[in-house]
C-alpha cells in the first residue's frame, strides 16, 4: 500500500508562508475551534493530529489547550521539518511521522484529528479502523474534508485527491467504521458559486498552465473580501445554520461502545 504522495520538495516551504494570511486556513481555523469549544471543551488529556502538514492546525490547538498533550503526526518529512520550526516554542507539543493507515495506538488518544487528510488515501476504511482502534471509550474524532463530486478539477488532481465527499457518503463511511456522528455542517458555503463558476472556467486551461498554490496566491485585497464573507458564515454556523452545500464538509464523530 503506498499513498503515491509525489508533492515538489518545496509544497510545504512555500504553503507555510501563506497559510497565517490565507481566508481559507482562517475561517477553517475557526470552525475547528469552535468544534473544540462546544463539544470538547477542555475534557481531554491527549490529542493526535493527523497529516498535520506544516503545523499550521495544531499550533492553534496546543496555544488553546497548554495543559494537553499535543501530537503532531505527518507522512511527509517536508511537512515535518516545517512543523518543527513553527512549533518549537510549544512544549505541550510531540512530532510524530506516522503513515495514517498504520497508527497501532489501541485505545490511547482522547481525540484524533484530521484536516484534509483522509481525501488523499485510497485505503479511506483502513484508516478510518485506525482512528477508530486509536480512540479511548467514547473518544472524539474531528474531521475536515472537500465536499462535492462536482467541484472536482485540476487542483484536486494536483492536490493528489482520490475523491470529495458527499455528505450521505461520509456519514455512511462514517457509521461503516464504528463512529456516531455528532455534528456536520459545510463550510465555504457562501463562496460556493464563485467556485464552481472559477472551476469551470479552469477547465478550459492546459495542465501545464496550472501551480497548486494558484488558489491561495490572490491579492491581499481579495483575500480580504473572501475573510469577510467567510466571517459572516462562521457566524451563521454559530448561531445554528447548518449549510448543505459548501467546498468542504467540516464535523465530529464519536467512538461508538
Amino acid at each position: 500500500m503506498t499513498q503515491n504522495l509525489m508533492y515538489d520538495e518545496n509544497f510545504h516551504k512555500e504553503l507555510i508562508k501563506l497559510e497565517d494570511n490565507n481566508f481559507w486556513f482562517i475561517s477553517r481555523n475557526k470552525r475547528i475551534e469552535h468544534i473544540l469549544d462546544k463539544y470538547v471543551k477542555s475534557q481531554f488529556d491527549n490529542f493526535l493530529e493527523i497529516g498535520c502538514g506544516t503545523g499550521y492546525v495544531t499550533k492553534m490547538i496546543a496555544k488553546k489547550f497548554p495543559d494537553k498533550k499535543i501530537y503532531a503526526s505527518e507522512y511527509l518529512l517536508s511537512g515535518l521539518n516545517e512543523a518543527k520550526e513553527r512549533l518549537k516554542n510549544l512544549n505541550n507539543v510531540s512530532l510524530i511521522s506516522l503513515d495514517a493507515r498504520k497508527i497501532q495506538s489501541k485505545n490511547k488518544y482522547d481525540i484524533i484529528g484530521a484536516f484534509d487528510v483522509i481525501e488523499h488515501i485510497s485505503e479511506e476504511d483502513i484508516v478510518l479502523k485506525e482512528i477508530n482502534n486509536s480512540l479511548k471509550k467514547n473518544g472524539k474524532f474531528i474531521f475536515s474534508v472537500p465536499q462535492h463530486q462536482f467541484l472536482w478539477s485540476i487542483y484536486d488532481d494536483l492536490g493528489f485527491h482520490k475523491r470529495r465527499y458527499s455528505r450521505k457518503y461520509l456519514l455512511q463511511k462514517l457509521k461503516e467504521n464504528n463512529f456516531e456522528i455528532i455534528y456536520i455542517n459545510s463550510f465555504n458555503s457562501l463562496l460556493l458559486p464563485a467556485m464552481y463558476v472559477s472551476r469551470f472556467l479552469n477547465k478550459f486551461k492546459k495542465k501545464e498552465e496550472f501551480d497548486i498554490m494558484d488558489e491561495l496566491k490572490i491579492s491581499n485585497f481579495l483575500n480580504g473580501v473572501l475573510k469577510k464573507i467567510l466571517n459572516f458564515e462562521y457566524f451563521l454556523s454559530k448561531i445554528g445554520i447548518n449549510f448543505r452545500f459548501g467546498g468542504s464538509l467540516i464535523g465530529i464523530a464519536k467512538k461508538k461502545t
